[in-house]
């Protein structure tokens, strides 16, 4: 009988137990901020009947973001229409060198993405027709180093109306500009599969080389030994005494210059030795003639 109670309670104590549910893994990428830009040429959005730029561009981010949402991505958490408060940190943002903004990453923002649709809007008039042609660009960056991920350019497209309401015309000519980077979106959201967030960006100068090649051999090199930091890299100016590029990865500075110390050679049209040296404005490879 001893033996059955405890069986009881022991039963019993474990079913009060409530069930531990694991917490949902955080996407790497916290959330994507949707931004418009739409330069007006040759009229303004009085022209159109409208008080503010706001009117035209508030429909078209809420179905961007409607879209996006129903493709997100798992690396992405949360899919938001830029404005307001976060407008103004955009500005502060685009203002800033990416070492000041690792420095001092602002709470609620760490780990964003920026998805910024720019796009050009020119309006004809004949008679009672009016034409609109408009042409862009996506772009993709990320928040942490103002890497640019990707980039998409959007052919140009137009329509007429004529004889219509202006208030019927704008009602069509934001149903055209929403379907405009629609086709470019698959595209810039598979990018992001596996992809992490970026932290780090080093000022990397390369010298000694014979030309640009020898250059590329190496920056490939450092890409593929450098695949678990997310390894990028982005030409700056290119000379025949040096090339100079920025380097953006995540993790520590040390892990970056552990892999240099780990690259010892170079075989490219000549074979080079590689000599690593830490300067006050960043990293420096020399490519010695062996």
């Amino acid at each position: 009988m001893r033996f059955l109670f405890l069986l009881i309670f022991v039963m019993s104590a474990s079913a009060q137990e409530p069930e531990v549910v694991p917490a949902p893994e955080a996407a790497p990428f916290s959330q994507m901020l949707i931004l418009g830009e739409i330069n007006l040429l040759g009229f303004e959005w009085k022209d159109l009947g409208l008080e503010r730029e706001t009117q035209f561009t508030s429909p078209l981010l809420k179905n961007w973001k409607k879209w996006l949402n129903e493709h997100r991505p798992k690396s992405v958490g949360e899919i938001k229409v830029c404005e307001g408060e976060c407008l103004t940190y955009h500005s502060q943002w685009e203002e800033k060198l990416p070492e000041e903004l690792m420095a001092s990453p602002t709470p609620g923002y760490e780990n964003s993405l920026w998805l910024k649709v720019s796009l050009t809007l020119r309006r004809q008039l004949k008679n009672n027709i009016q034409g609109y042609t408009w042409e862009g660009r996506v772009h993709l960056l990320d928040g942490n180093t103002k890497k640019g991920l990707a980039s998409v350019t959007l052919p140009r497209e137009k329509k007429e109306w004529f004889n219509r309401p202006q208030n019927e015309i704008n009602s069509g000519l934001v149903s055209r500009v929403y379907k405009t980077p629609l086709g470019a979106f698959p595209g810039l959201l598979q990018k992001l599969e596996g992809m992490l967030p970026l932290n780090r960006v080093i000022k990397l100068t390369i010298t000694g080389h014979k030309h640009l090649g020898d250059v590329m051999k190496l920056v490939e090199l450092l890409k593929a030994r450098g695949t678990s930091l997310g390894l990028q890299v982005e030409m700056g100016q290119f000379g025949s005494q040096e090339a100079v590029m920025k380097v953006y990865f995540r993790g520590e500075e040390k892990s970056f210059t552990d892999l240099l110390s780990q690259v010892k050679e170079l075989k490219s049209s000549y074979n080079y030795s590689l000599v690593n040296e830490v300067t006050g404005t960043g990293l420096v490879i020399r490519m010695v003639k062996q």
